[in-house]
This record gives structure tokens, sequence and C-alpha cells, in this order.
């Protein structure tokens, strides 16, 4: 089992959308809990159904704020208790029988108000005894090691966090991964780095899973970065690669120079009976594809990881003007290689991929009719 916690400071952008998209289907969580969604209720529901889960959300106040709490559908989930700065759920895994407990939690970005998070975060601690965690963007940290540039944060700030934590009986699990989860973006020397995002847990939850551990993944649609809690141990989630069939991939079609490797294929001199022909043009055509695929194209998935890893690193480095632009420059290239794998994932959806093809023989339809200036097609 796993949790995924983000704040991804909003789902407006496409790149988000992609991100988390790749994140349920490469990690496959039990739990997603998105804060600042800046989401309206008709957006939640619309990608409930594209990413074929259930979910709670808390609708956002003005231009800002919003949460959810995404589950799949085999996943028994009973909502306790909700506000703008928290969603409590209670699990039951229905094979045995066992039920925990996971609240996503978004502290107070205003620091005049953080005691109230506290006050939240204690009141919660009173409301059960099953084994519980507790992740999201907390706004603080535990000490200053996890902070670096700006001004050095007060002991009284991290002392209230710092207590609040051992009056709820909780403990802080451990990460693997760049140890900041947060940055303001600004080029030096204002850059500021923080470990804000954090999963927490109580005794109960600890001794059933004494090998859990915290990722922080390596994603750029936000200023915060997703952090994966994996049950058992630091590897489980890694998905085996199985061997596929061979399928024409929409996503080729984008491609300019597709229609070339196929015609050259195709325009090769091979036998004289027809059938034959036929079926060593359809040989070598798919021969080539896979080569050309391979050398030229690639699989989006692999791209992606690449440039998810750059712009990892340069982001790490100082935020120079160059390197900010570089940057840019990534993201865009990133967020037209998840359209690709979008495309990939979709056409091995049977019922989506239906979909798009109706969508598709609807708007040429629609075109036909326009540039012949007929208002109905007939027979």
């Amino acid at each position: 089992m796993s949790c995924l916690f983000w704040n991804c400071r909003g789902l407006g952008g496409p790149l988000t959308i992609h991100e988390i998209g790749d994140m349920l289907r490469r990690f496959d969580p039990t739990l997603v809990f998105l804060s600042e969604t800046k989401a309206t209720s008709q957006l939640i529901d619309k990608l409930k159904r594209r990413w074929n889960c259930f979910g709670f959300a808390v609708d956002r106040v003005g231009q800002a704020g919003g949460l959810v709490m995404l589950w799949r559908k085999e996943t028994n989930v009973d909502l306790l208790s909700y506000s703008q700065n928290h969603i409590d759920v209670e699990v039951s895994c229905l094979s045995t029988n066992f039920k925990w407990r996971c609240t996503g939690f978004y502290g107070q970005p205003d620091q005049s108000r953080r005691h109230l998070s506290w006050s939240l975060l204690r009141h919660l601690h009173t409301r059960s005894e099953l084994p519980w965690i507790i992740g999201g963007d907390f706004n603080e940290v535990l000490c200053n090691s996890e902070k670096l540039g700006g001004n050095t944060r007060s002991p009284h700030f991290i002392e209230d966090f710092r207590s609040t934590l051992i009056d709820c009986g909780l403990s802080v699990i451990d990460f693997e991964g760049y140890p900041f989860t947060w940055s303001n973006k600004q080029e030096d020397p204002f850059t500021i780095r923080s470990r804000l995002d954090r999963v927490c847990a109580n005794e109960y939850w600890s001794g059933l899973f004494p090998t859990a551990r915290v990722h922080h993944l390596q994603y750029s649609g936000s200023d915060h970065t997703p952090i994966l809690l994996i049950f058992e141990g630091a590897h489980t989630y890694i998905r085996r690669r199985t061997r596929r069939p061979f399928r024409f991939e929409s996503m080729w079609i984008r491609r300019e120079d597709c229609e070339e490797v196929v015609r050259r294929s195709w325009d090769k001199n091979m036998n004289t009976n027809p059938i034959e022909d036929l079926l060593s043009k359809t040989r070598e055509c798919r021969a080539a594809l896979i080569q050309w695929s391979k050398t030229t194209i690639r699989s989006p998935r692999v791209q992606i990881e690449k440039l998810e890893k750059k712009i990892h690193s340069l982001s790490t480095r100082s935020q120079t003007t160059d390197v900010k632009e570089e940057i840019r420059t990534l993201r865009a290239a990133l967020e037209q290689l998840y359209g690709d794998n979008d495309a990939y994932w979709c056409q091995r959806s049977k019922v989506e991929w239906i979909k798009k093809v109706i969508e598709t023989l609807a708007f040429s339809t629609q075109r036909l009719r326009l540039e012949n200036g007929l208002t109905r097609l007939t027979s």
C-alpha cells in the first residue's frame, strides 16, 4: 500500500494534471491527498472520472485553497471530518478487515494563524485510537537545517511544531530523496528552500509498518515536491515491465516523419503474389516503425523521467536567469511529452480509446459539413 500527498498549487495547469495522472499509473497509491487545488467542484468531478477513482473535496475559498482526497474504487473509505485545512478518513482493507486512519493536512500559510493548525492537530489526535498517519504541507520546519536561504526560523515557531507532534504521539517517518520539498523559485541570492511536507505516524501505525519510507518524488508541476509514503519498504512500488504486443501508437501520427517511414517501407518491391506482397510489406512496415520509434521517439516514459531529473537537478542549483530560462524550456517540452504519454495510455484503455475515436470522427464530420456548406449529411 502507499499514499501520495502533494501541494499541487492549482489543478488548472495541464502539466500538473499530466503529472498526477502519471503518478496514479506509476505508483497506484491507495489514497491521494492534494492541497491548494484552487479547483471548482465541477473540475474535481471531471478529474475523478478521468482518473477512475472516488474522492471527497473541500471547495476553494475565492481563488485560493481547496483540498481533495482520492482513493481507488476497490478501497473502502469513510469520511470522519474535514475543514479548509484537513480531510480525515478511515480506511478499511476488505481482504484483511484491517482498519487504519489517514489525515491529509494543510498547515495555515499565515504565520499569525499557525497556532490554529496546531490546535486542529491536537483535536484530531483525540478523535480515534486507530493506527494513524497524517501527511501533507505543514508549512513549518522542525529545525533550521530543514531550511536553506532566507532568515533562520525563530526557535519559538519550531518548538510549537515539535511540542504539537509530541503531544499527539506522532513521529516523522524517514524519507529518501532531496531533503527540501519546497522552493520559492526566486533567483539567487533570494532563493529559499525548505522541508515543509512530511508524513507522521502514531506509535500503533509505526509498529505495524516499521520499514515504511517516504519518497520525495521528482515532479516539477508545483513549487512543492509530491511525497509518496510506501508502507512496506523502499522498493515495493516499482512495477515490473511486461512484454507487450505490437501496436501502432496514436502518438506517432503527431510526428511528420511517421508517414515517410511508412511510405518507404510500403514502396519497396516485394513479391509478385499480391497476398505475399501484402504480408511482406506489413512485416517490413512493422519492423521499420519499431526501429524508428526506438531510435527517434522512444518511450515517452523514459524521456519524461530524463526531463524530470534534469529539471530537478537544475532546481537544486543556483537559480540564475539562464537556469530559470532553461527550466521553463524543459517544462514546455515536458508538457508535450506528457501529452504523448496520455495518448499512449489512452490507447491501452479500450473505453477511452473508443471515446477518442468517436470524438475525432465527430470533429471530422463537422469539418466536412463546414467545408461543403452543408447543414446535414445526406446519403
